[in-house]
Formats: C-alpha cells, structure tokens, sequence
C-alpha cells in the first residue's frame, strides 16, 4: 500500500502599504492579505510606539510613522510574521523675510523661503490679507501697505504651513536730551 503525505501550504502574507501623507499625521495604512491551508488566520499587529491589536482579516488605519510587525497564526497554530515601516515625509517649513512699508506708502515686501513637504514640480503659495482676498501666488510678494497679511504654502499632497504677519509704516520716535549750551569760558 502506498500513500503520500502532502506539506501543507505555508503561511503567505502580502501587504500593500501608505506612508503618512504629512509630516506628524497619522494618515498611513497597511492592507495585508493572508493565505494558507487553515485559516482563519489571526492577526496580532504591534508597533515601536505600542500599538497592539488583534482580530481576524484585520487591516489598519491612521497609522503614525512607526515599525509596524503582523504576527499571524493560522488554525493549526503555526505562523508567520512580517515587518512593514512606515515613514513621515520631510516636514514642511517656511519661513518669511520681510520689508516695511515706508510711510503711507504700498512697498512692503515679503520673501517664502520653503524646504520639505511633498513636491513635484513647484509649491501652491498664497498671500492673501487678512480674514480677506488673495493679493498673490507666487514665492515672493511685493506692493503690500501697512496691514496683517497670511502667507500660505502647500505641498502635493495637502499638507500646509500658514503664517501669520503684520506690516507697519510707523517710523520710531527719536528722543534727545537737550542741555543749555555754555559758551567758551563759562565755568
């Protein structure tokens, strides 16, 4: 009499996973699927920063920059593990050098300086006066009075920056300190 045993087919985990979209947000993914002879397969899902969770067919959702390891055990108690990491994207930063107005006059200028972020080709600006109209688009804006102004910047994928600024045209005080004057001799 012969008679053959057949291996079972392991364990198989694939996944397919989303970074954050911003630096600092929790908006990544993982979505994994399980195969194998016995299931159903349960998931334990543990991260560096303490994420422990577990159940069955089990995708995760807003997910931090981490180290991400799925531990799944099939009916028969054997299992697999996988390690996926997730990763911040460089964090968005702007930074604004800025020129008053002279008195009464619309020559205020401001300059973005902006590092970081996801981009392709170029960044989304916005100058707009406050609680107001968008007055430009561009890196650098200039023809601006005296008045509080928003400067906005964002990346490919939505994440944004925004500051807030106020320009004056006021010219500081001089004081002086007037003494009588002595003339040549006096004592």
């Amino acid at each position: 009499m012969d008679f053959s045993i057949d291996e079972s087919n392991p364990i198989e985990i694939t996944s397919l996973s989303a970074d954050p979209l911003c630096f600092g947000e929790s908006t990544g993914n993982i979505d994994v699927e399980v195969t194998g002879d016995f299931p159903p397969f349960n998931q334990q899902w543990t991260s560096i920063n303490g994420l422990d969770v577990s159940g069955i067919d089990l995708d995760i959702s807003d997910l931090d920059a981490d180290t991400y390891t799925l531990l799944v055990t099939d009916d028969q108690g054997c299992t697999a593990t996988t390690t996926i990491t997730l990763e911040d994207p460089e964090d968005l930063l702007a930074s604004l050098a800025l020129t008053e107005p002279g008195c009464d006059l619309s020559n205020g200028e401001g300059v973005a300086t902006v590092t970081g972020g996801t981009i392709a080709v170029d960044y989304v600006y916005d100058w707009s006066i406050a609680g107001g109209a968008s007055i430009g688009s561009t890196s650098a804006q200039t023809g601006m009075p005296a008045g509080a102004y928003v400067f906005s910047v964002r990346d490919d994928q939505g994440c944004n920056v925004s500051i807030e600024f106020e320009l004056s045209d006021e010219i500081g005080s001089i004081s002086a300190a007037i003494t009588d004057a002595t003339c040549f001799g006096d004592t």
